[in-house]
């Protein structure tokens, strides 16, 4: 049985990787780990088609599946004994801390139960860092057509986040204003226009005011807010860079491409003013988790947390309310 564990940083890339694995012409049952029982799994991995005809599996994020002890041995088991006309594809997209976060996933058990024995496609590195550049701009020919330089993928790679599937999204929007079927350069005036429709670009226009000390970014984020409500990605936005901007502090490891975006921002986050600032990002999340904000509707309540949080950021130490 042709046994494959695709790892990625993104949705995006892990899919992509995982459908390369798939066997041509032949049909394929994707499942969401988390909705799977051991029953089902027992019927996916150990049923042989009556015809002997090929099969294919997609089990996408893999480590949702939630098994006891008794269940990881059964699988261990099924996995070493699949038919051999099944092919089964795994997929597992890995957070954006790598380093220790990583290595304490491939300790786990539920991993290696998986990727022992399996042949594994490791695309942690691709469009991160300095491949992201490169990915890009062999995206934007190869599937759209489009002649992207190196600046504009910059551009590109800002305005979504460094985020594989928001650059995609990006790359498609820019593809319906092309004039003819071969490849076409992007002008930067219609790159910049389509950039400032996004609200991925207003989102991270608020993330880059508070870094930066902006104090209109309270402002900003009242004007994103009314055409996205979507706590979560700011607040996953500041998580990241913040946590980034902590380990750098301590002359630890972080996420290269935001390693290079964060850099100038360091000398005006020390640590002591990091250390706060994760605190109070810890305790707006938890906050909103359990329904402590108040207003007259959850979006109301969202806001004010969203506005009092950037307005603590924004404070340097020295001018801390007592």
């Amino acid at each position: 049985m042709p046994r494959f564990v695709v790892i990625a940083r993104d949705p995006l890339i892990a899919e992509e990787g995982a459908r390369a694995r798939y066997p041509a012409g032949v049909p394929v049952e994707r499942h969401y780990a988390s909705d799977l029982t051991m029953a089902m799994v027992f019927n996916h991995l150990s049923t042989a088609d009556l015809f002997s005809s090929q099969q294919a599996i997609h089990y996408v994020d893999f480590l949702d599946l939630k098994l006891d002890k008794a269940e990881g041995a059964r699988l261990a088991e099924l996995l070493a004994h699949v038919p051999d006309e099944l092919t089964l594809v795994c997929s597992q997209v890995f957070s954006s801390e790598g380093g220790t976060a990583d290595e304490r996933l491939f300790r786990r058990d539920e991993y290696k139960q998986f990727a022992d024995g399996a042949q594994l496609d490791d695309l942690r590195g691709v469009a991160e860092g300095e491949q992201a550049v490169r990915w890009l701009i062999s995206r934007a020919r190869e599937r759209y057509g489009l002649a992207i330089v190196p600046d504009q993928a910059q551009r590109i790679l800002w305005a979504a986040g460094g985020q594989p599937a928001m650059v995609d999204g990006e790359l498609q929007k820019l593809s319906t204003f092309k004039r003819e079927s071969r490849l076409e350069p992007v002008s930067d005036r219609l790159l910049e226009a389509a950039l400032s429709l996004s609200p991925v670009t207003r989102l991270h226009e608020v993330v880059e005011a508070v870094l930066a000390g902006d104090r209109r970014a309270v402002e900003m984020l009242s004007h994103w807010f009314a055409d996205e409500p979507e706590t979560h990605k700011l607040l996953a936005q500041l998580r990241a860079r913040l946590l980034a901007l902590w380990r750098m502090s301590r002359d630890e490891k972080a996420p290269a491409y935001l390693a290079r975006q964060l850099r100038p921002a360091l000398r005006l986050w020390p640590q002591s003013r990091l250390d706060r600032a994760v605190v109070l990002l810890a305790e707006t999340e938890y906050m909103l988790k359990c329904g402590g904000a108040v207003g007259e509707s959850s979006q109301d309540s969202e806001l004010a947390a969203l506005e009092l949080l950037i307005s603590d950021l924004l404070e340097q130490p020295s001018a801390r309310r007592a």
